[in-house]
């Protein structure tokens, strides 16, 4: 699974604003310009609320309004 520049762009000159465990394999990082990274450390999908889904050893890049 390659990610694009993109999103890395989209993070690289932001500060981290808040980092929290939403559960016991998956973290959330929140940066200052409204962008948030859940990273699943765990060996299933995990299914948000909302119905995002962040792939069991993998990450998601959201923008705050997803």
């Amino acid at each position: 699974k390659k990610r694009s520049s993109k999103e890395r762009d989209m993070l690289y000159n932001s500060l981290i604003s808040d980092h929290s465990y939403i559960s016991e394999q998956v973290t959330k990082t929140s940066y200052e310009n409204g962008y948030s990274v859940l990273v699943n450390f765990g060996y299933t999908d995990f299914v948000m609320d909302s119905g995002v889904v962040v792939p069991a050893r993998y990450y998601k890049v959201l923008k705050v309004e997803e």
